[in-house]
């Protein structure tokens, strides 16, 4: 009788054991079929979820929705974070949302990373800054223009055609 019981222990302890925790791409797999079925409540649980585990997709997701809500400081939160894990995007939304809110420093900053990641329209806008100059942050320099332009148009010819 003990082998037995031991036995079946074993066995559910095994089975306890590899039980599989919720990853944070599962969370992120939940919200977008929440929001194909416009169950907003489960998306926004498992978004928050996901991004809370650090998926970066997830953070991005969650600052677009904080961004139609209008509530710029939680997305700005959203985009610095999943800015932080490189995602492009998010790196060029915070960028233009801390350029229009004043915060010139912050918003070049997470330009420049979009840009590095690869992002050919924070490259141009960076370009265009470059050309105009925003006081002490961002100096007038026609030749660091040229060179955040070029890089825009190395990663996005189309791009470039379509804004001689």
């Amino acid at each position: 009788m003990y082998k037995i019981f031991a036995g079946i222990l074993f066995v559910m302890i095994l089975l306890v054991g590899c039980a599989k925790p919720d990853t944070a791409q599962k969370h992120f797999e939940n919200f977008e079929a929440a929001m194909k079925v416009k169950d907003y409540d489960k998306a926004k649980k498992n978004v928050d979820s996901a991004c809370a585990m650090n998926h970066a997709q997830a953070c991005y997701a969650d600052g677009q929705l904080y961004l139609h809500a209008q509530n710029k400081p939680s997305a700005i939160k959203r985009f610095t974070k999943a800015c932080e894990f490189d995602h492009a995007l998010a790196c060029a939304k915070l960028g233009r949302l801390l350029m229009g809110s004043s915060d010139i420093k912050g918003g070049f900053e997470a330009l420049k990373k979009a840009c590095e990641l690869q992002d050919a329209l924070s490259c141009a806008y960076l370009a265009r800054l470059h050309t105009v100059g925003m006081g002490e942050v961002i100096k007038k320099d026609e030749s660091i223009a040229s060179e955040y332009h070029k890089k825009a148009c190395m990663i996005d010819k189309e791009f470039c055609e379509q804004n001689k």
